[in-house]
């Protein structure tokens, strides 16, 4: 047999969930702010590395497909110096959004699970006896 109990946190008279989601919000805010301008810091870069080779080691000091004498900048360059900010700007959204849920809730449930695990009769009158023996250690 299994019951669920509920803990929740927040309600009526409590609002400090409502805060902690205020201060989440303007943090995720920004925070995908800052997430833009890297991504089109990293994004100008990029195309100018690709565009004039002789930047790659000014601006990102490796290259996938350079060699000491031949600097270029590939497709795949492009696309790895690319991923990181656009990850942590995808990564801020979703902060965004999950706090929003979180002021927008206002309480939050937590499920907690409690089982009971059926036992067999021989096993439930060895620990009635053992039970016993206890008891009457004590008197």
């Amino acid at each position: 047999m299994e019951k669920i109990l509920w803990l929740r946190f927040g309600g009526s008279r409590l609002h400090s969930l409502k805060i902690i989601g205020v201060f989440l919000m303007f943090a995720s805010a920004f925070q995908i702010a800052g997430s833009f301008y890297s991504l089109f810091v990293t994004l100008n870069q990029a195309g100018a590395a690709f565009n004039k080779p002789d930047y790659v080691p000014t601006f990102f000091t490796w290259s996938l497909g350079s060699t000491v004498n031949n600097i270029q900048f590939t497709r795949e360059d492009f696309i790895g110096v690319s991923l990181k900010p656009v990850a942590e700007l995808l990564f801020w959204i979703a902060m965004g959004i999950l706090s929003t849920l979180v002021y927008q809730a206002g309480s939050v449930f937590f499920p907690i699970e409690e089982r009971e695990q059926n036992i067999a009769e021989h096993h439930r009158k060895l620990i009635q006896r053992v039970a016993q023996a206890s008891k009457m250690k004590k008197r």
